[in-house]
Parts: structure tokens; sequence; C-alpha cells
């Protein structure tokens, strides 16, 4: 890596490459995010309680997979392909691309043929006996859904936002397309829909290694660089994906997919249902959450620039910037969920899951911590300190033990109190790890205070609509309009760090932050 403070940042991820990036990436995530929240609302609302309780394990199980399968190559191409753009050894850089993907797909595949011999063994722990024939089908959906986000991810860390965004906006539409029809046409059941899944994903990994291969076609500076330098630096990159593989390992028992799979083995088909509701409402948020979607866009730039620079100042400023805009488009929805919350998911569910309003509310203050989680590890990727990892992640798995003696009592609570306590225990011992190397980290908590602040002022306005009596819509809208109001008021973001923000923003994104411009 350069050591040089001013060096300049590589033209593939400058401001103005992330603009050009941007309108791209923000209309892609936006369609896949409406097309994957209509299909939630289909499937609630068609599946039997059972149906969706079996969706509910099966998806669980190939998220499973796929992190077992990873070996470390997802972070190894996050981290490297940028630094092989910026150094211009795309010759490297192309063949590590292919490689990892090559790799990474033969992995998936062969966990799951080792699988098949206990199939009748691993279904019948997680309840899905009576849907055994199934269950190899759906490990194509999944072998075909992490293959595709994986590829798309990668060339995400090119900001090839165009090519990614597109492809797995366009399977989204297909699959709601496909379901909708279904529905129409007669009603949707578990079988259809692994069907409609199956080649939704396919026709959106088709796109993409279509559209991946034009675009490398298309470089002129494809072949400028040695690839050998991936043999030179064979023993860094091993070592980086080995520990981030075992980072993996070590969290494989905490988050949505763990999480599932316990609900599963120890509470009854209905228990899983409902927490099938609450956690695929939670997981849409967390895909599609600012933080994510922003860190999907900027790693590349971040990583670049570190490499340059070796500045983490400069690198935790806007990690700093990244979490408070994250918070605050976070902290919108949860005030709209504690006024209109219970006769939405009412709606929604068609009455069958009961009052499930608090619980999804705990597990959202959850997703609010974790956001901190996955910004802290920006940070520690940066650094490539990912050995702390050992340490934070066992804290992290451990902290489903809580729930299992408590369970019996409190039923998803315990779930609930066991993932909270373990996010911050290991929140704690990385941030406590990066400063005793010398990378200090402090979030601006006068800021998120008043994000807080402004989230409950908005929910007492929405509250008092309803106590007088004003339709559950309008006092939702209520809500809405003053949070934006207190929010441009006063953006919960320190003027000079408004500056970080517009300098990668359009122009015409730029109106509401209180700076001059930016180049």
């Amino acid at each position: 890596m350069g050591d040089n403070p001013s060096a300049q940042p590589s033209k593939h991820y400058s401001a103005a490459a992330i603009r050009r990036s941007f309108v791209h990436f923000l209309f892609g995530k936006g369609v896949s995010a409406v097309a994957t929240l209509l299909v939630l609302f289909v499937l609630v609302r068609q599946l039997s309680t059972s149906e969706f309780a079996t969706y509910t394990s099966l998806h669980a199980l190939t998220l499973i997979i796929g992190l077992v399968s990873s070996f470390g190559i997802p972070q190894l191409l996050n981290r490297f392909l940028p630094e092989l753009r910026t150094g211009q050894n795309n010759r490297a850089m192309y063949r590590l691309l292919c490689g990892g993907v090559v790799i990474r797909a033969m992995l998936y595949a062969v966990l799951c043929l080792l699988i098949m011999p206990v199939l009748d063994v691993v279904a019948s722990t997680f309840k899905l006996q009576d849907w055994l024939d199934w269950v190899p089908w759906y490990f194509v959906v999944g072998f075909i859904r992490v293959n595709t986000t994986f590829i798309a991810q990668a060339v995400e860390s090119l900001l090839w936002q165009r090519e990614s965004q597109y492809s797995l906006a366009f399977g989204g539409l297909l699959k709601l397309a496909g379901t909708l029809y279904v529905v129409a046409t007669g009603s949707l059941s578990l079988p259809d829909f692994i069907v409609i899944e199956c080649v939704a994903e396919a026709a959106a990994m088709l796109m993409l290694t279509i559209v991946v291969i034009y675009r490398w076609r298309q470089d002129n500076e494809r072949l400028s660089g040695n690839a050998g330098a991936l043999k030179r630096d064979s023993r860094r990159y091993i070592r980086f994906a080995s520990w981030c593989y075992l980072q993996n390992l070590t969290a494989v028992f905490y988050g949505s997919a763990p999480n599932r799979l316990f609900v599963a083995y120890f509470m009854s088909a209905e228990f899983i249902a409902i927490f099938g509701v609450i956690d695929r409402l939670i997981d849409f948020v967390r895909r599609y959450e600012p933080l994510r979607m922003f860190i999907g866009l900027i790693r590349p730039v971040l990583m670049s620039r570190f490499s340059q620079s070796q500045d983490f100042g400069k690198l935790a400023r806007l990690a700093n910037v990244v979490l408070q805009a994250n918070f605050i488009l976070l902290f919108a929805p949860l005030a709209l969920l504690l006024v209109v919350g219970e006769p939405f998911l009412d709606w929604i569910t068609e009455g069958k899951f009961g009052d499930i309003t608090a619980l999804l509310g705990a597990f959202y203050v959850v997703l609010l911590f974790t956001s901190a989680s996955h910004l802290l590890d920006l940070l520690v990727k940066a650094v490539e300190h990912n050995r702390v990892y050992m340490f934070s992640n066992v804290l992290l798995s451990g902290s489903l033990l809580v729930a299992i003696p408590t369970i019996e009592y409190f039923g998803l609570w315990a779930i609930a109190l066991a993932n909270l306590v373990g996010v911050l225990m290991a929140l704690t011992v990385i941030n406590f790890y990066l400063r005793r190397r010398g990378y200090r980290y402090q979030p601006e908590w006068q800021q998120i205070g008043l994000v807080i602040a402004f989230s409950l002022l908005a929910a007492a306005t929405g509250w008092l609509a309803l106590i007088f009596a004003l339709p559950t819509i309008v006092a939702g809208a209520v809500t809405v309009a003053t949070y934006a109001l207190l929010v441009l008021w006063r953006i919960p973001i320190k003027r000079e760090d408004q500056a970080v923000v517009a300098e990668i923003l359009p122009r015409r994104f730029r109106g509401f932050l209180r700076v001059d411009g930016a180049a």
C-alpha cells in the first residue's frame, strides 16, 4: 500500500466518479426495495402459516450455507479490488475478480452436495421433513441468489453501479411480476414461489454476467498492469481472507439466519411464522438501510484513499458522517412504528399473527446498534486488524445461549434481548481494540441525541393526532412531516461535516445541506 498522504485519489474513485454512479445506485436500489417489500406483503397474506414458517427456515438454511462456504472471498474482493484498480493493475484486478467468482460458486455447490447424504437429518432438525423434496430445489435458489449478490457486490467495488443495481432490480421486478400473476390466476403456494424465485434469480444472474463481461471488454485498460502481483501478495490476501472467514465462522450463531433456525428448532410453526414476519421486515430494513447502501457505494473509495494516505482520522470522520446520516433516516420509521405500527401490521398480515408491534420495535432497536457495528467493521477492514473478530464474534454467537434458558418464559423476547446484549458487548470489544492500537473512533453523541429527540417529538405529535380522533393515515403523515421539519430545521450533522456529504452528491441533491458546494 502507498504511504503518501498527499497522493491524489484514483480517477476511478474520485468524487466525480461517485456522483456519476449515484443516480444509478439510487434508482436501482429504490426499485429493488419496492419490489422486495411488495413481494413480502404478498407472501405474508397469501401463504398459510405453516408454509410461511417453512419458507422462513429454507431461506435461513441457504444463508447459513452461503456463510460457511464463503471462505472470506467476498471480503477479500471488496477490500483489494479497489486497491488494485487504484494502482492501475487492472490485469490482476480482473483476474482476482474472475477467480473469486468461480471459486465462490464451486464452494457453495460443494457444500450443498455434502449436505445431501444427511438431508433428512437436517430437514427434521428444522421442521422441514414435510417439504423434503423441495429442499434441494431451494438449494438451487440459494446457490443462484448468493452468487448473484456476491458478483453484484464485487463489481460495486469498481463503482459499476448501473450494471449491478439494474440487474438486481430486474430480478426483483420479475419476481414481483411472477408472484402477482400467480395470485391473479389462482392462489399462491410455497412450491409456486420457489419456482418463481428460481427463474427470477437466474434471470438476474444471467443479465448481470452479460453486462459485466461487456463492461470488461469495453475497458481499454483491462490489460494494464502485472498479474504477478497476485502471487507476490498472495500471503497478504490469504491472511486477510482467513481472518475474515474465521470472523464469519465465529459469528455463525448470530444474526438473522441463526435466529430463524434457532426458533425453528425450539418453537412451534406458529412462532416460526411470527418470527419470520418480524425478521423479514427487519431484514428488509437491514438490506436497504442507508448505511449499508451508502457503504456499498463509497467502500471502494474509502479503501482506495486509505491505501494511499493511511489517514485514519479522515476515515473515522467520514464514518461518523455516514452513521449520523444513517440514524437520521432510520429513526423516521421508528417514530412511524410507534404511532401506526399496530394497524399497519394487522393489515399486511390480515390479522394472522396478532400484535407484533412491540416485538418488532425491539428488534428494530437491535438493528440500530447493529448498524454501528457494520460501520466499525468498515474501519477494521481498512486497517486490516480482522483478528479482533475472534473475540467479539465469540461474544455475539455466545449471546444466543442467553435465550435458551429464558425462551420458555419470554418467548421471542428472549432472542431480542440476547441479540442486544451480544451486539453491545461486541461493539465495546472492537472499539477498545482499535483504541489500544492507536485508532481512535468516537461517535458524535450530541448529534445522535438530537436524532433520538426528533424521533420522540415526531411520535408525540402523531399520538396527539390519534387522541383527537384523526384517521390513522393522517396521524402517520403528521408524524413523518414533523420529523422531516425538525431535521430540516436543524440537520443533526455538523456544518463542517456536511461538506463531506456534499462532495460526493450530485448538485441537485445538495440543496438541503448548509454548505456552499463542493468540487
